[in-house]
């Protein structure tokens, strides 16, 4: 059985014709998408969509402050952080 392709990438370099905010909002999600059992060779389009967006001189600004952000944070969060964060805290009005 083939893997599903992704066609839509087939026929456009972005994913709603020009680029735009469905790019940005889509493209962390194929970042790690080896962490997540997703092998992006098994799609070559969606490759090519990710090369092209990775290239773009203005996401990988966004990665560099992404980066140093990241490494001037290196602690990880206490439990508290992290249900402010993620936990039922988040939704109790402050």
């Amino acid at each position: 059985m083939q893997p599903f392709r992704w066609r839509h990438y087939d026929r456009r370099l972005y994913v709603a014709g020009d680029y735009s905010i469905a790019d940005i909002a889509i493209f962390p999600w194929y970042r790690g998408a080896d962490q997540r059992g997703v092998n992006i060779e098994e799609y070559p389009n969606v490759k090519r969509w990710f090369g092209a967006i990775n290239a773009r001189p203005a996401v990988q600004r966004g990665l560099q402050v992404l980066k140093e952000v990241q490494s001037a944070n290196q602690q990880p969060h206490d439990d508290k952080s992290w249900d402010i964060m993620f936990g039922k805290t988040r939704f109790q009005r402050r």
